[in-house]
């Protein structure tokens, strides 16, 4: 990998190094931050009062698949090492598809960070032209994407698109499609952009997000400490100048 750098970056030896170890600094720290905030979301949502089935749903998925305790009856942990070995790599990646549903809601529903990095336009372009949304914008001007937005369109997403309802990227639910049943717009869902710019970290969040999720709802049951949470919701993502405060009892699932 670091043999490559000098062709990646155009520079030699210890700048492309360096150049090489910025960027993968970059990726860790966007896909460790930006899942903190998203998994902090899922459980948010997970436990409030109205989507106890949601809950329920991800609680049987996580125990079919691990069918055995981590405590005793005294609350001393068990099965130590076959949690861990049960929640390897291929693992997780491969399986627990509720538990990757539920957060992708939570990626919609409240997207870490809630518009892209700017994005230079390169020559000319016309947006939606000929209608009333019609946009230009000129070659050099700068643009960003407002992703809380396309994640709430009601075109796509539908008059419910404030609800956490996970099913929504289950290919056999109702709530699948965009309303009149025809498919959602490829980019009317996008955390984490797409193409060629797609976020480097998209497949390193996904995993440790699943495997948080799994591990969590396997060990405990949680509980609001603010009961206020437990009915609304507090808007959480990286840029907010203050970070709600999100407590919870961790009670052991014996």
């Amino acid at each position: 990998m670091l043999s490559e750098g000098q062709d990646t970056y155009g520079v030699l030896g210890d700048e492309a190094e360096t150049f090489m170890f910025d960027d993968i600094g970059v990726i860790f720290f966007a896909a460790t931050n930006t899942t903190q905030v998203s998994v902090n979301n899922a459980l948010k949502y997970l436990y409030m009062d109205k989507y106890a089935d949601v809950r329920k749903k991800l609680v049987q998925e996580v125990d079919s698949n691990l069918p055995f305790s981590v405590w005793d009856a005294q609350g001393n942990e068990v099965n130590h090492d076959k949690l861990y070995a049960s929640c390897n790599y291929e693992n997780i990646h491969e399986g627990y598809d509720y538990a990757m549903m539920t957060f992708n809601e939570s990626l919609r529903i409240e997207p870490p960070l809630g518009f892209s990095t700017a994005h230079t336009v390169t020559r000319d372009v016309t947006l939606a032209r000929g209608t009333a949304k019609e946009l230009k914008i000129n070659a050099g001007e700068e643009i960003h994407i407002m992703i809380g937005l396309l994640h709430h369109d009601p075109a796509q997403w539908g008059n419910r698109h404030d609800e956490f309802i996970p099913e929504r990227f289950d290919s056999k639910s109702e709530y699948f499609s965009k309303p009149g049943g025809k498919h959602r717009h490829p980019y009317s869902f996008a955390p984490f952009l797409g193409g060629h710019r797609v976020c480097l970290g998209k497949t390193m969040a996904e995993i440790q997000a699943k495997a948080m999720l799994v591990m969590i709802t396997k060990c405990y049951e949680l509980e609001h400490l603010d009961s206020e949470l437990k009915t609304k919701t507090r808007a959480y993502e990286l840029f907010q100048m203050q970070l709600p405060s999100l407590r919870y009892r961790f009670k052991k699932r014996i």
